[in-house]
This record gives structure tokens, C-alpha cells and sequence, in this order.
């Protein structure tokens, strides 16, 4: 397995450097151990940092991995996906036409992609995290489907909700992403009816 992951060998070393610092020996030794050798592992851990109650004495933007992802500016692309479908500040529900729809399609494929195929190639979901082949199948046959959709119930949701005038305080990125995630649980579900079946 390769033990190589760009976004985590950047910043480890500046973070181990800081729980030194600030002498956390446990966390420094937590951090060394041999299970954080593999990327999944150190990358789970380096998440879970910010809540960490050994954490102390520390500004929580220099130890929160998920806020150094969102702005760092080599890795963002790496860490957000695509940007396109995602709304300003300003933009209100009466702003949302065909063009928003179609870059948040976009992006969330892209995300899927992303997710099953690139993140799969990196750290090898069944090694690291038990995901077995058959759901793996089923998720890419599931994910790509009806993601227009389940955007567009929950635009349309989220517009009864608001008046038109009212600002876009979240992003659609996640509507579809929701929908397609009840409907792989429910795939994965009957496919596993069906094999107790056989």
C-alpha cells in the first residue's frame, strides 16, 4: 500500500510540530505510532485534533485539519472538488435558474467520482475501511443516478421554506447528495435481502 498522500505529508509535520511545542506528549506519541503510518489512519486522527480534549494552548485554525484544508490554496481544489456549483453570499432563491442546476449536477458527479473512483485508488476502501466490493459496485451504479432530481426536491423544499428575496444561506451541493445517499443505503439493503434469499 502506498504510505504517500500529498495533503497529509504537507501538513503533518507542521502540526507534530506545534503538540511538541506545546509538550502534548501523549497526542506526539499517539501521532508516531506505527497505525498512524498509514495515511487513512493519521488522516482520521489529524481530523479528530480539534476536538481533542488534550488539545490546550492552542489556536484551534492551527490544529483544525479541516479548516487548513478548506483554505489552503494548493490543496482547496483537492479538498472542495469543484467549486461551480456552489452559490454566493448575495445570491437569493430568485436567482436560481437552469445554470445553477446544471453546475451543481456537475459538481456533485464530479464529487462522486472523486469520492469512488480517485479516493478508492489512494487508500483502498476494502483494505482501510472494510467497504466491500458489492457495495462499492452499488454505489457506482446508484450515485450517478436521479442526482437532478433529488437537487431539484430540495430546491424546491427549501424554497417553500424561504421567500424568494431570501438569501442562499447553504449550498445545493448537498440536496442531491443526501437523496442519493438514502437511496444506496436502500440498494445495499436489498442486496443483502436478496443474498440471505438465495
Amino acid at each position: 500500500m502506498n504510505k504517500n498522500n500529498g495533503i497529509i505529508d504537507w501538513s503533518k509535520d507542521s502540526i507534530l510540530q506545534l503538540i511538541k511545542d506545546k509538550g502534548l506528549n501523549e497526542l506526539e506519541r499517539i501521532f508516531k505510532s506505527p497505525n498512524n503510518a498509514n495515511p487513512a489512519n493519521l488522516a482520521s486522527f489529524l481530523f479528530s485534533l480539534k476536538d481533542n480534549s488534550m488539545i490546550r494552548g492552542i489556536d484551534s485554525k492551527l490544529i483544525d485539519f479541516n479548516y487548513m484544508l478548506q483554505e489552503d490554496e494548493e490543496f482547496k481544489i483537492v479538498y472542495k472538488g469543484c467549486g461551480s456549483g456552489f452559490v454566493d453570499e448575495s445570491d437569493t432563491y430568485d436567482q436560481v435558474d437552469d445554470d445553477y442546476i446544471l453546475n451543481t449536477v456537475e459538481a456533485v458527479r464530479k464529487f462522486f467520482d472523486f469520492a469512488l473512483n480517485t479516493m478508492n485508488g489512494v487508500f483502498n476502501f476494502d483494505e482501510n475501511f472494510g467497504v466491500t466490493l458489492s457495495s462499492l459496485n452499488i454505489a457506482k451504479d446508484v450515485c450517478y443516478k436521479d442526482i437532478s432530481t433529488f437537487l431539484e426536491k430540495g430546491i424546491a423544499q427549501r424554497r417553500e421554506e424561504a421567500e424568494g428575496q431570501d438569501r442562499i444561506e447553504e449550498t445545493f451541493f448537498f440536496y442531491p447528495i443526501k437523496g442519493v445517499l438514502n437511496v444506496l443505503s436502500q440498494a445495499i439493503y436489498e442486496s443483502l435481502q436478496n443474498n440471505i434469499e438465495k
